[in-house]
């Protein structure tokens, strides 16, 4: 399973480091908090997915948690990701 503390390894591990064209991260939950552990490669282009429920305006996005199970958080499956702010916001950090 893929974590917050070894997917740089992972990915690190794999014939893939340095400048990559294409990132996709996509996990049903923590896409942020794995997409900021990943060091090892530098990707032209992110595809991310991020959380529209939480609004276009905040930067915003659920704590951590390894053993993220959005349905059991909430019945609704909102309870996951970050929003679009957070995500550009990263993104910019990450260059």
């Amino acid at each position: 399973m893929l974590a917050q503390d070894n997917v740089d390894d992972v990915i690190g591990g794999s014939r893939f480091t340095g400048e990559i064209d294409i990132l996709p991260v996509d996990v049903d939950g923590n896409e942020y908090w794995l997409w900021q552990a990943i060091e090892s490669v530098s990707p032209r282009v992110v595809v991310i997915e991020m959380n529209p429920s939480l609004g276009d305006t905040l930067s915003v996005t659920v704590p951590y948690d390894p053993a993220l199970d959005r349905l059991r958080k909430h019945p609704s499956g909102f309870y996951r990701g970050a929003s679009l702010v957070a995500m550009a916001g990263l993104g910019t950090r990450k260059g």
